[in-house]
């Protein structure tokens, strides 16, 4: 037998490799594959909201014209062009963290306020709507894709109305620590509001925690509904009501407050709740993004003042 025949199949294998190598990787380069991004790398497609609407109803939009109705539904149009961009990089934030979180994404402060093109026509009217809606769009488009990481994951990005003065740390008012949600200083104490009011029967207090308030004495009332330990920042972290004390938040929510910020005085029969901010005060203000911006502050740095730690990174193209 020649003794080529012996090794047919290793001069076979052999002249298929150089063919691959002469033929085959140049072919494979041309058409994008290369040996060092095998795989994808870096931004993907824009994503996809799915918005739950009332009743069944869904909505299915893609994240950034989403984002421009969340932008009408949570700040003025004529907000400063700085705080419009830190809003929408927040809003981005959050909606990207629920989704990878598998949370929905509802119109209402239960997520994110968003309000429909038809909303906005009603809201301001055909001359304003079209107008406001395109200077939204724009402080979308120029932070297009971008979100806030911490150590290479998407955050929570939380944000509220207004916090008097000082935010609050995620750990006060959910009990879960985050290094980015921590209390921080706001400019919005340099223009503090009124004090807000809500007066409270004792039968309304009764019905809405299952209490005995109005049984009892005038001189004894103080001290069954009084504030029983204090946040850093000052907020209400457990009220006594009645024999029970329970959580400054399921206080404020069961009453319909607007913030934990809040003194409590008996005036005649009634229970005298004034409140200051609007909000849970965790992460960023958008009262106090807007004075930021009106002093100068670009978006990125107002992001980074109320998430200290966090860098801003392009989700997707």
């Amino acid at each position: 037998m020649p003794w080529f025949w012996k090794y047919q199949a290793w001069l076979a294998g052999t002249g298929a490799f150089f063919i691959f190598l002469i033929l085959g990787i140049p072919f494979l380069v041309l058409t994008g594959w290369s040996p060092i991004t095998k795989l994808p790398a870096g931004p993907q497609a824009e994503p996809q909201v799915r918005l739950e609407l009332a009743g069944e109803t869904v909505a299915e939009l893609a994240m950034e014209e989403y984002l421009v109705g969340v932008l009408a539904g949570e700040m003025s149009p004529l907000s400063p062009e700085e705080a419009l961009k830190a809003q929408a990089v927040a809003a981005r934030t959050f909606a990207r963290h629920r989704q990878q979180a598998g949370q929905p994404l509802c119109p209402t402060v239960n997520s994110q306020v968003w309000r429909s093109p038809a909303e906005r026509l009603e809201r301001w009217g055909a001359d304003a709507a079209p107008r406001y809606t395109a200077r939204l769009a724009a402080a979308v488009n120029a932070t297009r894709g971008e979100v806030l990481v911490f150590e290479e994951q998407i955050v929570q990005a939380q944000y509220h109305a207004s916090c008097g003065g000082r935010t609050e740390a995620a750990a006060a008012v959910w009990g879960g620590d985050r290094p980015y949600l921590q209390s921080v200083t706001c400019p919005e104490a340099q223009t503090p509001g009124a004090p807000a009011e809500t007066r409270f029967r004792p039968a309304d207090l009764d019905e809405r925690f299952g209490t005995a308030i109005a049984a009892l004495a005038p001189q004894v009332r103080p001290g069954a509904v009084q504030v029983v330990e204090k946040t850093a920042t000052g907020r209400a972290q457990k009220v006594k009501i009645g024999r029970e004390e329970i959580a400054g938040t399921r206080f404020r929510a069961a009453l319909g407050l607007p913030s934990t910020d809040l003194t409590l005085a008996w005036q005649g029969p009634d229970l005298l709740v004034e409140t200051r901010g609007r909000g849970h005060a965790v992460g960023m203000c958008q009262a106090g993004a807007k004075l930021l911006a009106e002093a100068g502050s670009t978006y990125d740095q107002i992001l980074a003042h109320y998430y200290p730690g966090v860098t801003i990174r392009r989700d997707y193209p």
